[in-house]
């Protein structure tokens, strides 16, 4: 490889390269962009917080905020050195690849997840919604939309995980359209500190209820969803099922 001349290479600073990170989690259009063994070590340390705070579900969804706001930073920074060190290879020339490691066995996956067929994509009831990424406080309330952090509550859980089922057993299955439904909403909380959730119109709501309601077995999912088709029936009326932009 011919080394560059570093001049002709812009400076890009870490908020620039943070900004092409988000680009990249952008363009995965909601889809697992992480290794098999980082979901499985998300699924056992989810599962043994769970186990674990059982008496206290305020515990809970902090410990999985917490880890969710860890490993987004950890993942942005390893986004940032990998960027470095690819720029630096380009300058000086890529070294020789060290020798591969010995193949290590298979492990089976803890859980085995049966494929899912495709959803059709429901006609839109509601003006479909645009992502919001902001600086400021985005937890005041909004008319005319239900969040994932109501809908953990109503079904005891974490907001971490609400988002989390419908980034991967709601959002692969539809299409572009459909997924505007779903108000991806990034900034700051009323504590100044980071957070991520959904806003959902009625025809997000339905979708949601159209999934969860397979494990309706479960006690506390019976009773969720009650509680959410009485909320939905609440913010969305039958006289006024749209949303304001």
């Amino acid at each position: 490889m011919t080394n560059q001349n570093p001049m002709t290479l812009p400076v890009y600073s870490d908020q620039a390269i943070s900004r092409m990170f988000c680009d990249y989690v952008d363009s995965t259009n909601c889809k697992e962009r992480h290794t098999a063994a980082a979901v499985r070590d998300y699924d056992v340390f989810a599962d043994y917080v769970e186990n674990e705070t059982r008496s206290s579900n305020t515990v809970q969804n902090a410990l999985l905020e917490k880890a969710m706001d860890f490993a987004v930073e950890y993942e942005e920074s390893g986004f940032i050195a990998g960027f470095r060190w690819a720029v630096m290879m380009f300058l000086h020339g890529a070294p020789e690849p060290p020798a591969e490691a010995p193949e290590r066995a298979y492990e089976p996956p803890t859980r085995k997840l049966q494929p899912e067929p495709a959803k059709p994509a429901p006609a839109p009831s509601a003006p479909l919604l645009r992502d919001v990424e902001d600086d400021r406080c985005v937890d005041k309330p909004v008319a005319g939309c239900i969040t994932t952090k109501q809908i953990a509550e109503l079904f005891s859980t974490s907001n971490f995980k609400v988002v989390r089922r419908i980034d991967e057993r709601i959002m692969p299955y539809l299409d572009s359209e459909t997924r505007k439904n779903f108000q991806l909403v990034r900034g700051f909380n009323s504590q100044h500190k980071k957070t991520t959730f959904y806003r959902l119109n009625r025809t997000a709501c339905d979708l949601y209820l159209e999934e969860i309601s397979k494990y309706k077995k479960l006690v506390n999912v019976a009773g969720g969803c009650g509680a959410m088709q009485e909320l939905v029936a609440k913010v969305f009326p039958a006289d006024a099922r749209s949303l304001p932009r």
